[in-house]
């Protein structure tokens, strides 16, 4: 089933260093088995990566997502970083 991945998201990056995540080896590994889905790192936390994830499911979908449906729970970094994006506003 992970061969037919089209997307990978890598979560909790702002605990990469904590647990000693390797962030190498992680891509290639993935590489492997689901060699042409789109990998995504990211932390609601602090907001890291979610452009990325955003601008993902606006090319996917194929039209902006609505922000009160994408936002709802979101920690006030990753709300600083969406309100970032040029489309937010």
């Amino acid at each position: 089933m992970f061969q037919r991945a089209q997307v990978v998201v890598i979560k909790k990056m702002d605990l990469a260093a904590a647990v000693e995540f390797d962030r190498e080896a992680a891509p290639r590994n993935i590489r492997r088995v689901a060699s042409n889905a789109t990998i995504l790192e990211g932390s609601a936390k602090t907001g890291q990566g979610i452009e990325g994830w955003y601008a993902y499911l606006v090319q996917t979908v194929g039209r902006e997502p609505s922000l009160e449906v994408v936002t709802r729970g979101l920690p006030q970094p990753t709300l600083r970083s969406l309100e970032r994006l040029p489309s937010a506003g």
